[in-house]
Parts: structure tokens; sequence; C-alpha cells
């Protein structure tokens, strides 16, 4: 699940960058950090620490929270569409069969 969280806190990163018009660059400047490294939060390959995710925040102007909102709503909208694949895979007798038991709740 800490992956998860890492690959959506990375693209909020991202998308906020790009929104306020910063660049790689400016971003890692701004942190200390080569553009490289940046890049490498954005994407979830490295897990941004704490310290970086509030230095993050003050420069673009936003709440530490901000990178957060919308990660449960995301994690349920997934978890709704898996368990919707696995449905469709199903052969038609075995759905009826579950839908049967859905109905006795």
């Amino acid at each position: 699940m800490s992956k998860e969280v890492d690959l959506f806190v990375g693209r909020k990163i991202r998308a906020k960058r790009k929104v306020i018009g910063l660049t790689l660059s400016d971003v890692a400047e701004s942190l200390g950090k080569s553009a490289a490294q940046v890049l490498q939060y954005e994407v979830g390959h490295t897990r941004v620490s704490t310290g970086i995710l509030y230095n993050i925040a003050v420069l673009f102007k936003v709440e530490i929270s901000y990178f957060f909102k919308g990660y449960e709503e995301q994690k349920n909208k997934v978890v709704q569409e898996d368990t919707l694949k696995k449905f469709d895979s199903l052969d038609e007798a075995k759905k009826a069969k579950l839908l049967s038991l859905l109905d006795l709740i």
C-alpha cells in the first residue's frame, strides 16, 4: 500500500508543479536536489521524505495535506474496478449464484 501512496503523492507533485509553471529544474534548485531526483519523486520511484514534502508544499504554497487529498477516493475506486473485473470474468452460472447470495443480504 505504501507504494500506492508514493505514486499518488508523486502524481500530485507533478500535476501541481505543471499548473504553477515550474520546471523540474526550478523545483530541484529550490530543494537542493537534482532534477533527476525530483523526477524520481514524481514518478513514485523514490519516496518523498516528510521534510522534502514540507519544502515542496511551501514552494507550491499549499498545505501538506494537499498531496494526500483524494487518495482514499482513488483507492476505493480501484478496489471497485478490480471487483467489477473479477465479477465480469466469472461464467454466467457463478454470476447468477453470487447475485442470488447478495439478494439474501
